[in-house]
């Protein structure tokens, strides 16, 4: 049986292994792209180094 995906936004199949979707029945779940930016982390001066 064929089921079409009937919503508004792109969606794309991600497979997952066999042993996980056995006793389910299914062979992939449906997911959306979505893009986001992450402000850059400052960068740590090193620590000094112990004297000798």
């Amino acid at each position: 049986e064929d089921l079409l995906y009937d919503g508004e936004s792109t969606v794309y199949p991600v497979f997952i292994n066999e042993a996980a979707y056995y006793e389910k029945g299914i062979a992939f779940v449906q997911t959306e792209k979505f893009t986001f930016t992450v402000p850059a982390m400052p960068v740590l001066n090193p620590a000094p180094s112990p004297a000798s």
